[in-house]
């Protein structure tokens, strides 16, 4: 079992990456897994995006990331590098969330 938790467009600054990692440091209750949608990460700042690296780097076990954004050019590369990349349009996002509730980790 695993719960999403969606981060829509707020997902700009690092105020927002600090409540973030304190989500996710929260273990679950009867979940496996947590799943935390950042969508239009090209939305965040530079700031945001090196305070995002850091959990991407040494994620706890019981968290995965779907990351969207619309222009991967302007994310940074030292994130592309640590993620696997799909590229897909439109409500892909849901799609890519239920296959990623699907996976078993």
């Amino acid at each position: 079992r695993s719960t999403l938790f969606p981060y829509t467009t707020l997902f700009r600054s690092i105020e927002m990456v600090r409540t973030l990692q304190q989500d996710v440091l929260t273990k679950p209750y009867s979940e496996e897994c947590r799943f935390f949608i950042l969508q239009n990460l090209e939305l965040a700042t530079i700031e945001a995006q090196q305070a995002l690296l850091k959990l991407l780097e040494e994620p706890p076990k019981h968290i995965r990331f779907l990351l969207t954004t619309e222009y991967p050019a302007m994310v940074l590369p030292t994130i592309l590098s640590r993620v696997e990349v799909r590229l897909s349009k439109g409500a892909a996002v849901e799609k890519n969330a239920t296959q990623l509730r699907e996976l078993s980790f």
